[in-house]
């Protein structure tokens, strides 16, 4: 059960809670007859076998289950990382049958096809220039692949051709990836993905997914309409990228922004980058120049943009993909064809044209869950060009979208003070918990560097400033000179220059000079912003061998004018900042992105960190081998995670190593080697091996940031209140949290949360007892049923204590499967308790036997096999 939607009003009232879920019986029994809570054990068979997996994100198998048991059409919006591809490939593998993936790049479909063949799904594509296509044909008739993947233009332009491949009986699915291309309100409009509503004519039966990790609701509509889509179910994750640090600087120079992604080798007298980057740039001609600049240093840098050659293009990527170089400098068409998870930086040189296409972009760092950072060098350039390449744009109201856009850009990349993750979030119509972290953004780190930590709250904004006077006077020099001119015309007249620039007869206009007290730069900055809002309109004209524009008042800015108490207000971007607004720029050295699971992972084992480092570059130089061997890149043999845990582990067989949960085949084919590296190594430097291998393997914790953040401070703090003062949350908001991390079998301190060993007792015998008859599903007859029998127990007791029932004891379709131990408790009289002593908990003094635990690195993965019913049904509800 999620009570997350009352987390700010003390889960709400309790009566309204009640009345809540009284609401909900009818559907939620109906639903618990249709519908199973939890994949059952064949799906997690294939899963884990060839998957790697032990469990599905509740999404995942959300979407999942719709597509296998209800054929419904479906938009999913599914941050990057998550596992939006585990969705429309675990069907077809279940079923035995075939998904029609659309993707945008011929790239990044060849990636991800090869990642699929390592793991022995069978896999291919069509869209390029095959000389085997007549083969390919064959085999989708003979239901031979799983996945075959399409680009948007194979479609368009195929006819009946893609009607005569797939037979409805072997067509589990159509997905359509990064569908927000098909969107005109989206930040990568194509038209080809416009057309491909006719798939929905062709198989009218079949489910369609349209998956993209960016989009607004506006979007989301237009996708729905555009493809047809039937009875749609949306689906939505967190936007939110938590092991992802967010940076912004203004532009100097080149080398002097960028040398510090770079280390120096003294011993070698050699430059590298440590972790893959990937630097966007606005132009060719600025990709090439940060190529050659950072070349000149010495690193091992590659280019990528539509100028160069096909081969040169494919080079680059493959190189990349592979490790065979630091950093690949790209134009942001690259960008959506990467398949690669362990991007360690993402760099921006030069301003983000909107930010959909910010988020798209910066998404392609820590996709696989480890610590990255991203980083936005920009200049005020930037947003001119941005707004020239826009005057090609014949819809006005298209246009003036696309203006917005880039305004909404230029006002978050100038903010000093807010939280430049909580502000992206905003933009999708999201919230992030009032908390600043030094592993966050700058501005939190500013915020914290200058601010007492209880003062310093994430919800914290830039200040609207009030430009109405200045914005008149701007307006009124525009109006005055006539709409002839571009914007910088009526700003010098503005500012007062008398030069060449400025023909005589405008020094002589009434407005000529009125703000000679502010800069040029100011009063442009203003102009674009007026601009940006529709107060000043923009034409295209042709100007000689170049497309120029002229600015004119609009309607809106002639009434501005007429009407004298009329404002204009809004966050200053930096060209709009006075000497009292601007901060000193702090020293982001030992910034890093936050995460539950961003510490470093060698601390986790009580040997020397360069013990375990030696044997995880063995490994690592193992993997770039065999990857090199079979043309793949290095994470399709196994990705960073893995080598951590092999690290750690150190497995002494291949059946050790599986375990591990390591696909089925990617075990048969390059265990082996793997573990004669670990035996090798071992034998030489006396290492043990199958550390904690025979615990159970659970995946990454289910846990949100929020809940990662309270479950950090209560390990630090120790209690209730003072996370819940550090946070601005109530205590019940935390004890919800912490109720998350027990479920997820992190070591919780239950004495500290304040939990009585008896009153816990006497809540479990009511569980137990009828009528509730170990039922879990809701909370609601728990509470009736306590208040029945004059127990006097708050719902942060209760919710504590089931989840403390559902760690120790299998659940079964809600049904508490109770130990026999348990059992055993449930009978004895409740004054003879012992004190806590359960699993992930310890006892006041820390004394007691405690059950062997996972690795903490692994530790922060999410229980087995609970009930989650409750909990997809409740972010669903009416009631939300």
């Amino acid at each position: 059960m999620d009570d997350s939607v009352f987390e700010d009003d003390d889960w709400a009232d309790e009566a309204l809670l009640m009345e809540c879920e009284k609401a909900e019986e009818a559907l939620l029994l109906k639903a618990v007859s249709q519908t199973p809570s939890s994949p059952q054990a064949e799906h997690l068979k294939v899963l884990r076998q060839n998957f790697g997996h032990s469990r599905f994100k509740d999404l995942q198998w959300q979407i999942i289950r719709s597509v296998l048991e209800e054929a419904q059409d479906q938009c999913v919006v599914m941050a990057t990382g998550y596992g939006k591809s585990l969705c429309y490939q675990f069907p077809p593998v279940f079923l035995n049958k075939t998904a029609l993936v659309i993707s945008p790049l011929i790239a990044l479909m060849e990636d991800q096809v090869m990642a699929l063949e390592v793991a022995n799904i069978p896999a291919t594509y069509l869209g390029g220039s095959q000389t085997n296509k007549s083969d390919i044909y064959d085999g989708i008739k003979a239901n031979q692949y799983r996945v075959v993947y399409l680009t948007p233009e194979f479609v368009d332009k195929s006819g009946d051709m893609i009607e005569n491949l797939f037979s409805v009986q072997s067509l589990c699915l159509i997905a359509i990836d990064e569908a927000h291309c098909v969107s005109q309100w989206g930040h990568d409009f194509r038209s080809s993905y416009r057309h491909l509503y006719r798939l929905r004519d062709k198989f009218p039966t079949t489910p369609i997914l349209a998956l993209t990790a960016t989009a607004t609701d506006q979007v989301i509509q237009d996708m729905e309409k555009s493809l047809k889509l039937k009875r749609c179910q949306v689906v939505k994750t967190s936007f939110d990228r938590p092991n992802l640090y967010i940076e912004i600087r203004p532009k100097t120079s080149p080398w002097n922004d960028l040398n510090i992604i770079s280390s120096y080798d003294e011993a070698t007298g050699t430059r590298s980058i440590k972790g893959s980057t990937i630097i966007y740039c606005p132009t060719r001609k600025e990709v090439d120049n940060i190529t050659d600049v950072l070349a000149k240093q010495g690193l091992n840098v590659r280019s990528y943009h539509a100028g160069l050659s096909l081969k040169k293009r494919e080079t680059s990527h493959k190189e990349f993909i592979r490790d065979q170089c630091d950093a690949i400098v790209c134009s942001v068409a690259f960008g959506m064809g990467i398949n690669k998870p362990d991007v360690r930086r993402v760099i921006h040189y030069g301003a983000p044209r909107d930010m959909e296409s910010y988020y798209q972009e910066m998404g392609r760092a820590g996709r696989d869950g480890q610590p990255a950072s991203v980083m936005v060098f920009y200049g005020t350039s930037d947003f001119v060009t941005h707004r020239h390449l826009l005057l090609d744009i014949k819809n006005e109201v298209w246009l003036q979208n696309r203006m917005d856009l880039v305004h909404q850009m230029e006002v978050f990349l100038g903010k000093k003070k807010s939280c430049r993750r909580a502000d992206i979030l905003a933009h999708f119509g999201q919230t992030l918990d009032k908390v600043r972290s030094t592993k966050c953004c700058d501005n939190c780190t500013q915020s914290l560097l200058s601010t007492p930590r209880d003062q310093a709250c994430a919800n914290q904004e830039d200040e609207l400033v009030d430009f109405s006077e200045d914005a008149r006077l701007i307006l009124e020099s525009v109006r005055q000179c006539g709409g002839v001119y571009g914007l910088g015309i009526p700003c010098a007249v503005l500012k007062g220059v008398s030069d060449k620039t400025v023909k005589q007869y405008l020094t002589q206009l009434p407005i000529f000079g009125k703000g000679k007290s502010k800069a040029k730069t100011f009063w442009m900055a203003l102009g674009r912003s007026l601009t940006a809002q529709g107060y000043i309109g923009q034409k295209a004209v042709v100007g000689g061998q170049f497309k120029v524009s002229t600015c004119h008042i609009t309607g809106k800015g002639s009434k501005f004018l007429r009407d004298s108490t009329s404002q204009f207000k809004q966050i200053p971007t930096k060209e709009l900042q006075t000497p009292d607004m601007k901060q000193k720029q702090p020293d982001f050295k030992n910034a890093y992105p936050s995460q539950v699971s961003s510490e470093d992972w060698r601390s986790k084992s009580n040997e020397s960190s360069s013990k375990i480092e030696d044997i995880h570059m063995k490994l690592a130089r193992r993997r770039s081998t065999l990857a090199n061997k079979l043309g793949l890149a290095p994470y399709m043999v196994l990705p960073e995670e893995i080598l951590q845990q092999l690290s750690l582990i150190r497995p002494s067989s291949v059946a050790n190593m599986e375990r591990l949960g390591i696909p089925r085949a990617k075990v048969e084919k390059f265990g082996q080697d793997f573990v004669d590296e670990i035996t090798s190594w071992c034998t030489l430097k006396a290492l043990p091996m199958d550390n904690e291998v025979n615990v159970i393997n659970i995946d990454e914790s289910s846990l949100n940031e929020t809940q990662q953040t309270s479950y950090t401070l209560f390990q630090e703090l120790g209690s209730l209140e003072a996370v819940a003062a550090q946070r601005g949350l109530k205590p019940s908001t935390i004890a919800n949290h912490l109720s998350e991390a027990i479920k997820a079998r992190l070591p919780v301190n239950i004495d500290k949360l304040g939990l009585d060993p008896r009153m816990r007792a006497k809540i479990e015998q009511i569980i137990f007892d009828p009528p509730i008859a170990s039922n879990i599903l809701r909370l609601g007859p728990i509470k009736e049923e306590c208040d029945k029998r004059d127990l006097t127990v708050g719902w942060d007791e209760i919710k504590i204590t089931v989840a403390l029932i559902m760690t120790e004891n299998e659940v079964r379709d809600n049904i508490v499967q109770w130990s026999d131990e348990k059992l055993k408790k449930l009978t004895k009289p409740i004054e003879n308790l012992a004190p806590n002593t359960l699993h992930g908990a310890v006892s006041k003094n820390g004394e007691g036997p405690r059950p062997r635990e996972l690795p903490a690195w692994m530790g922060r993965s999410g229980s087995a096999d609970k009930s989650s019913l409750s909990k997809k049904l409740k972010k669903n509800s009416i009631f939300r």
